[in-house]
């Protein structure tokens, strides 16, 4: 203390200390109050989090950075055939990698499932966490097994009633195609059909404007989705319609049909893509009408393909659709084109499954090279005949020999 100053001039120079403790106190009240609110706020925010997570059809399990399980909801519990308090405070026991979709093996009450599981980064209780989210798939993948063993033992059977009569190196070459064949469609059936109709339908809600309107510029993108996807179901069809045929499980169902009245709807269907290519579609059909006993949705497909190859391999002129009634109790359904024509070399072999003159019209949305396939399966069926005359630069012509009263008896030994 200075010798000049007093105990007055302290007490004027200095902040009461009552005054200190009042505002401070003043301050952490309001501190306290607005942490209460935050905290209030997180506590909802947190719950509602919780209670979207419990509600979820799917096994939802919180694992933290150690791998240890914070959290599991009911249907992780059923899954597992563990209660929620059992599986909290144990491993988790598989990887987890934020963004990826896995398929994991799991032991629930000594049974084997198989789940497939999804992981995102977040939080939980303030601190990061992994989400994993499990679906039970066992059944899906017992029904893929189990049509992959039908298609193999259709396969099988079949390989076997042609590969008696040849010797034990093809037999084993094409029971090797055969399985690959089997497995390859069984695949399709499963995994581009799914994907697929997801696209489609998603497709569509963003056209309505699901979630929210879309600009024009974007509605323009969204039709194209659509028309690509939907041009992948039409491969995909022709694909399952092939392994329909190849596992003889169609029978023509036979009734009385106009065969003028069924050509007039094939063009209709057809001259939508006859003319976005620009091309003629002549059907000079007589106004009688031509009946014949036959099957009319297996006739129908078979003009349906004949017609749309004829389309999408002629660049100019005109595609023509006609019918020939016959004297000796037979018709004729004839397709004809001004497109390039098939060279000499390749006519025996047009009918054969997935070939192709140009390979590479498949990467130009050329199909699969299963249409004539299909055809001469079909005529097959109703115990018909298919030919083809063609010459490269003056396009080519199939015609379609039908009986106009079959046997039904024997054409459903075919």
């Amino acid at each position: 203390m200075q010798a000049h100053e007093t105990p007055e001039d302290l007490n004027r120079s200095h902040v009461r200390p009552e005054r200190v403790d009042r505002r401070l106190g003043d301050d952490a009240l309001a501190l306290k109050v607005e942490l209460d609110k935050r905290s209030r706020q997180l506590e909802r925010s947190e719950a509602r989090f919780r209670d979207i997570i419990e509600r979820n059809p799917d096994a939802q399990i919180v694992i933290d950075p150690d791998g240890m399980i914070r959290f599991a909801n009911a249907a992780a519990a059923r899954l597992f055939n563990l209660s929620c308090e059992e599986l909290a405070g144990t491993q988790f026991g598989f990887p987890v990698i934020a963004g990826e979709t896995t398929e994991v093996d799991l032991l629930a009450n000594g049974a084997p499932r198989v789940a497939e599981m999804r992981v995102v980064l977040s939080e939980w209780e303030g601190s990061t966490a992994y989400i994993a989210s499990l679906r039970d798939i066992t059944e899906r993948k017992r029904a893929e097994e189990g049509a992959r063993r039908l298609i193999r033992a259709q396969a099988a059977r079949a390989a076997a009633e042609e590969l008696a009569k040849e010797n034990a190196a093809l037999y084993r070459a094409a029971q090797l195609a055969n399985q690959r064949k089997a497995d390859f469609l069984a695949v399709v059936s499963h995994d581009l059909r799914t994907p697929l109709t997801a696209i489609l339908g998603y497709a569509d809600l963003l056209d309505m404007g699901v979630p929210e309107p879309i600009p024009d510029a974007s509605k323009e993108r969204v039709g194209r989705i659509r028309t690509s996807a939907k041009h992948l179901l039409y491969l995909l069809n022709e694909l399952l319609a092939f392994a329909r045929l190849e596992s003889s499980h169609e029978q023509p169902q036979m009734q009385d049909v106009d065969l003028v009245a069924l050509t007039r709807d094939v063009a209709a269907v057809m001259e939508p893509l006859a003319a976005e290519r620009q091309l003629e579609l002549r059907v000079p059909l007589s106004p009688e009408a031509v009946t014949i006993r036959t099957d009319p949705d297996k006739l129908r497909q078979i003009a349906l393909n004949l017609v749309g190859n004829a389309v999408k391999y002629t660049r100019s002129g005109e595609v023509c659709l006609m019918v020939h009634p016959c004297d000796d109790d037979r018709v004729e359904l004839e397709v004809s084109d001004t497109g390039d024509g098939i060279a000499e070399q390749h006519l025996s072999r047009i009918f054969d499954p997935f070939w192709q003159v140009d390979a590479t019209q498949r990467s130009h949305g050329g199909g699969t090279g299963l249409g004539l396939s299909v055809v001469k399966h079909l005529v097959g069926l109703l115990g018909g005949t298919v030919k083809v005359r063609s010459t490269v630069g003056s396009g080519s012509t199939f015609t379609v020999t039908l009986p106009a009263r079959p046997n039904e008896a024997a054409a459903e030994l075919i």
